[in-house]
């Protein structure tokens, strides 16, 4: 499962890049344009889930879980991961780690603590640790 989330993720992206076309031609604002949307970021959100990027438990959006990375985190994360596979996404958890941990970011603390605690958690995730 795990080799194939990265194609189900990209599969599932399509997808919610086609959903948002048709929200365009449909009207963004309206109901269905916005049942769209939404079917679009849900999707997109599946393939997070499969990654190992947001918590399986986090049904809503990174705004009511604070254990969820944020956008920055996440695209960093994807692109690493598809530019240099595993390795990458390896070196950009260390990176970031690094980056978010909350003794550099005096005055942030409450807000990236609970983003370090998960990538340290993805860390120990891939390394094999419990």
């Amino acid at each position: 499962q795990a080799a194939l989330a990265p194609d189900a993720r990209l599969a599932l992206g399509r997808v919610a890049d086609k959903l948002r076309d048709i929200a365009d031609a449909v009207d963004k604002k309206s109901v269905p344009g916005q049942c769209l949307i939404r079917g679009a970021e849900n999707l997109e959100r599946a393939g997070r889930i499969l990654c190992g990027l947001l918590p399986s438990g986090s049904a809503a959006g990174a705004d009511a879980d604070p254990g969820v990375l944020d956008e920055p985190c996440i695209r960093a994360l994807e692109e690493a991961e598809r530019s240099e596979g595993a390795e990458g996404r390896r070196t950009m958890l260390r990176r970031l780690t690094k980056e978010y941990h909350p003794d550099q970011n005096p005055g942030r603390e409450a807000e990236v603590t609970p983003i370090f605690q998960h990538l340290q958690k993805l860390r120990n995730d891939q390394d094999g640790k419990r």
